[in-house]
């Protein structure tokens, strides 16, 4: 009995122990299988857009402030040019205000000398008013040098009260003029003040507007540096991915993708498969066409992690096991990765070449450890 249990005992030990190794190995395999997945530069995207919706948001309203202070300035440009020909408009009434001015004290130094005439030859016909007419005829040599006389003083003193009744009405009609213009100089200048308000009011908005668009343009710039900062920051996480990876010198080829593609800004054009240009998956899918192998069109489905769903719809398979001219899809961040599989090599790691991997649109490759990806053999 003794026996018994001791053998008992020490069967136990071993089980116990026994497990002890297999949870240990299960968890070890697990580890290898499933590699803990790093933060890919892709993961950044999201902010990226969010940042750039943004900025699309105060480019369109810096667009809109900008429209909105050259219709400002053209209404000032108009109150300047109307300010401008009211002021040359008071400048011409003034000027022939001033010279009315100067006709009416003319006028009134001709109606004083005019007054001053016909106050003489009133004087002078009181005088010889006192002097009776018998009187005149004696002192006259003949009776016709009297009557000539007589018609002679009638002449002038008609004339002298004619003519200081046009000097009167020529003044009478100066001083008219004179008020006309003076009541259009006073309307002028009432013009000219409303105008200047106007323009006052016009050129503050304007300044304000444009405050406004350059707040809007700082706001822009200030995001596009937030975005550097993140393109950065991707770049530098980008750079983790896979630790242990080593960059290699590459073909300077570019793996022979087109200059067509290359060439352009970075997603300003679409390739053949419907995906932007200068992107991991553009690069993958001309490696393959340029293969001789099919390549579908993956526009709409294009993303790297969609790549291995997207291939089995064609009934291309995948797997976990590298092999070289795979695509290698690592499910990393809201978009993935794909990389083209260049070489298998002894030590089991794989060489591969790819784009954007250093998120610039250009082209690289590396020397990687396979696990963890996503494998499709077209």
């Amino acid at each position: 009995m003794a026996r018994a249990s001791i053998q008992k005992q020490l069967f136990k030990k071993h089980m116990r122990g026994a497990l002890k190794c297999a949870v240990l190995y299960v968890l070890s395999a697990l580890l290898l299988v499933t590699p803990p997945l790093p933060t890919r530069a892709d993961s950044y995207n999201d902010q990226i857009d969010s940042i750039q919706g943004e900025i699309a948001t105060y480019q369109a309203e810096q667009t809109r402030l900008h429209e909105a202070a050259a219709n400002l300035q053209a209404a000032v440009d108009q109150l300047d040019a109307q300010v401008a020909d009211v002021e040359a408009t008071i400048a011409q009434n003034e000027e022939k205000y001033n010279d009315l001015t100067e006709q009416i004290v003319l006028k009134q130094d001709d109606v004083k000398r005019k007054a001053d005439a016909v106050g003489a030859f009133l004087r002078q016909a009181y005088i010889e008013a006192g002097i009776t007419p018998i009187e005149m005829i004696a002192s006259s040599r003949t009776l016709s040098d009297y009557i000539d006389h007589e018609e002679y003083r009638a002449r002038l003193r008609v004339r002298a009260q004619e003519g200081l009744r046009q000097v009167k009405v020529a003044k009478k009609a100066l001083v008219t003029e004179q008020a006309k213009v003076k009541k259009v100089l006073r309307d002028g200048k009432a013009m000219r003040e409303t105008l200047v308000k106007k323009q006052k009011d016009q050129q503050d908005l304007l300044t304000r507007t444009r405050g406004q668009e350059a707040a809007y343009q700082q706001l822009v710039t200030q995001q596009n540096s937030n975005i550097g900062r993140l393109r950065a920051e991707q770049n530098g996480a980008n750079s983790s991915f896979f630790a242990g990876s080593e960059l290699i010198p590459g073909d300077p080829g570019r793996g022979g993708y087109p200059d067509k593609w290359f060439l352009a800004p970075q997603d300003s054009m679409v390739d053949d498969w419907g995906l932007f240009n200068r992107e991991c998956v553009s690069y993958t899918a001309w490696k393959v066409f340029q293969s001789g192998r099919r390549m579908p069109y993956f526009g709409g489905r294009g993303n790297a992690r969609e790549w291995p769903s997207s291939a089995q719809a064609e009934g291309i398979p995948s797997g976990s096991t590298p092999k070289a001219g795979a695509v290698a899809i690592a499910f990393i961040g809201p978009y993935g990765h794909a990389m083209y599989v260049e070489e298998v090599r002894s030590d089991g790691k794989i060489r591969v070449s790819e784009f954007n991997y250093r998120v610039d649109g250009t082209y690289t490759e590396r020397i990687i450890n396979p696990s963890g990806l996503t494998y499709i053999y077209f």
